[in-house]
């Protein structure tokens, strides 16, 4: 019996289908790793145009008139730590050598501190007015302890002017949010508190650490932001490898992690088919077979499809569905208006070789691959199965609508 055969492939092998298992694993680290490293790339760039744009030599001038004029005052220790750890994030390079989970806390690392620098540049600017405030005073009037009054618009509120507690716990505040995406809000809310004068020190350093307490909280929360962005980059990765980058991203961990696992059953499937496909060219090339190399098996709308070189002018034609399903079929090669009796013919009469064949290909395929054809319907050769196929038209034809490439297997 050997006009199409149908049937369902199952792969029986706890060990061939954990081999897929671990070639899907390798294909997903690879493409989360590529996704990641051209995503650091991007942050890269962004911290390199942040040092292109800002000129550090005007503070370091000011900080150099400071020391000249015996001005110490924690404004300028913190501008010179800052500037120290300007230049110091200016130099970071990203280890691109790791995993994904190690690329992904790079590029979380990244992320801060590019935040980081931006805050870094504004505090710095203001570390600057405030010195150049402290200067002028010390130079008319050559004490420290006496400052004019600085107009806020023009310079900035004089910290130095508070009690060294108070300064104190203000710049470890200010330490604390420089990595926030909200530094500026934070801010404005302590310098608040520290420019009201009808609290005392005593009230403001309390406000201040409360701020502080309460920013280290929401900051532990924030350590799964990691989980976060490492499951974000694996549903990427899988859906690049999918063919579906154009959906939308979930915005919670709990959805992300519902789409993970659909797009991995699905990238499981189709290596399932790849799998089972590249076992039935391997069956037919162990009996002396080729397949036609222009169509080679190309995934389109879900089926990989491809044509054995039969012999005289004749192909079987393979199909692999990405549930299984699989089809059988012996066809002429030829242009469908020149087809004759005698070609109907001959194709029937390849149809009732392929029989012995079928059989031969079925146990090459559970014995040396693990595969098992289930549910099989054997229809009987009859010139009402025989057709031809245009090998011209299926080439052009896969050109334009072919989705992916077969993966390669080891035997």
């Amino acid at each position: 019996m050997s006009g199409p055969k149908y049937s369902y492939a199952i792969i029986r092998e706890q060990q061939r289908l954990k081999q897929l298992q671990r070639k899907l694993e390798e294909e997903l680290e690879k493409q989360k790793c590529q996704q990641l490293i051209s995503e650091i790339g991007v942050l890269k760039n962004k911290i390199k145009n942040e040092k292109e744009s800002v000129d550090l030599s005007e503070i370091k001038r000011i900080l150099s008139i400071a020391s000249d004029e015996c001005i110490n005052i924690p404004t300028k220790d913190n501008a010179y730590r800052k500037v120290d750890e300007l230049e110091k994030y200016f130099s970071i390079e990203p280890d691109l050598s790791g995993n994904s989970n190690s690329l992904v806390l790079q590029k979380n690392k990244l992320e801060q501190t590019l935040v980081k620098i931006k805050n870094l540049k504004g505090m710095i600017k203001e570390d600057g007015k405030e010195l150049k405030a402290v200067i002028k005073d010390k130079i008319q009037e050559d004490r420290l302890s006496e400052f004019t009054s600085i107009n806020w618009s023009d310079t900035g509120r004089i910290i130095s002017t508070e009690r060294s507690d108070v300064q104190a716990v203000f710049y470890e505040y200010m330490d604390l949010i420089s990595e926030s995406s909200y530094y500026d809000e934070y801010k404005a809310t302590a310098e608040s508190i520290i420019i009201d004068s009808s609290i005392d020190a005593e009230y403001k350093i309390k406000q201040i650490k409360l701020r502080i307490d309460a920013y280290k909280i929401a900051k532990e929360k924030e350590s799964s932001n990691i989980e976060m962005l490492g499951l974000l980059n694996e549903l990427i990765a899988l859906r690049a490898s999918n063919g579906n980058e154009a959906k939308e991203l979930p915005q919670n961990i709990d959805d992300i992690k519902i789409e993970i696992e659909k797009e991995r059953k699905a990238k499981q499937k189709e290596l399932e088919t790849d799998y089972i496909t590249h076992s039935v060219v391997a069956a037919f090339e162990k009996l002396g077979y080729k397949i036609d190399e222009a169509t080679s098996f190309d995934l389109i709308n879900g089926v990989r499809k491809g044509f054995i070189d039969y012999g005289d002018r004749s192909l079987v034609n393979v199909a692999v569905s990405n549930t299984g399903q699989m089809l059988f079929e012996v066809v002429g090669e030829g242009k469908k208006d020149e087809t004759s009796d005698d070609d109907i013919q001959r194709i029937t009469s390849e149809m009732k070789r392929f029989c012995p064949d079928y059989d031969k290909v079925k146990e090459i395929l559970e014995n040396d691959y693990g595969i098992i054809l289930e549910k099989e319907k054997r229809c009987e050769p009859d010139q009402k199965y025989a057709r031809v196929v245009d090998l011209g038209e299926e080439h052009a034809s896969r050109r334009v609508n072919k989705e992916k490439k077969m993966m390669h297997y080891d035997d």
